[in-house]
């Protein structure tokens, strides 16, 4: 007879897909990344700082109402931002923030004019916060070229700054 599907059966379908495309990192398996994301409330916010040449990513519980709540509860996501610099390249970073770890930082150096978006296209489920600075930076480059910015990502620009 059949039974019900469970979630590991979903997992374990996507992780062979996963495998073949290799889009995930070695230590990394389906099911790790994804049951913090199917049995905890809420999602992430992930607050960025640029402070000394660093860049910090900060995660933190996101309830619905619109609230960050103190929590222990973290999730694997995956970053995406693009470094803007002030010439006119546009650098793509990617990286898993781990569940468990609250906190990454990452060498950036100096943006001098330019700026950064996080979470580029909207393609992560979670919202950005950027540090007083990096919003000065981003308010600047988007007001005097707002196509600087894909209109998805001025949309997720303005969606997380009525929400936090």
């Amino acid at each position: 007879k059949g039974r019900s599907v469970t979630p590991d059966d979903l997992f374990e379908s996507l992780q062979v897909a996963a495998s073949e495309d290799a889009v995930l990192p070695l230590s990394l398996d389906v099911g790790t990344i994804m049951r913090p994301w199917i049995f905890q409330s809420g999602y992430p916010v992930v607050t960025v700082t640029l402070s000394n040449g660093e860049l910090t990513f900060m995660q933190e519980h996101f309830l619905y109402g619109g609230s960050v709540v103190t929590s222990d509860r973290t999730w694997w996501i995956p970053i995406t931002y693009h470094v803007h610099q002030s010439f006119g390249t546009v650098q793509s970073q990617q990286f898993w923030m781990p569940q468990g770890t609250s906190q990454v930082s990452l060498e950036q150096g100096d943006l001098m004019d330019g700026f950064i978006v996080v979470n580029p296209q909207q393609t992560g489920y979670y919202r950005v916060n950027y540090d007083e600075n990096l919003w000065i930076r981003l308010i600047a480059k988007l007001s005097s070229d707002p196509s600087i910015v894909s209109p998805i990502s001025r949309g997720q620009l303005l969606d997380d700054c009525f929400k936090l």
